[in-house]
């Protein structure tokens, strides 16, 4: 997954994806400027996709999408590193543009992911 950067990539409307070892948290992007992003929890919805590969543990894929009522107080700021990432803890890891896959009737949407094999 390409790690997305402030200078080139992201803009208002974006989802975002954060990735844990098991899970994966969604963010909408709600305003972006030179040094700043803003970001709220993107809303899962109840569509969703399951793969197994053979193991009795799933991995969950559950459609993303924007925020019905975004109220511009409970978007939270991250600032911008020097490498032009952002990050949602000093430590994390960056943040991706969330990946599309196709959910069937739903069409593609983007999405994130619960593996339940750990």
């Amino acid at each position: 997954m390409e790690t997305a950067t402030l200078t080139h990539d992201i803009r208002p409307g974006d989802l975002l994806v954060y990735r844990l070892v098991t899970d994966t948290t969604g963010y909408y992007v709600t305003k972006v400027t030179e040094k700043s992003i803003w970001l709220v929890p993107a809303h899962r919805t109840s569509i969703t996709k399951s793969k197994s590969n053979g193991s009795p543990f799933p991995t969950v894929y559950k459609a993303i999408e924007a925020p019905v009522d975004i109220k511009e107080h409970e978007a939270k700021r991250y600032g911008i590193r020097r490498d032009g990432t952002f990050r949602i803890a000093g430590w994390a890891n960056p943040l991706h543009k969330a990946p599309v896959t196709d959910f069937g009737e739903e069409g593609y949407r983007p999405y994130v992911e619960t593996d339940y094999s750990f």
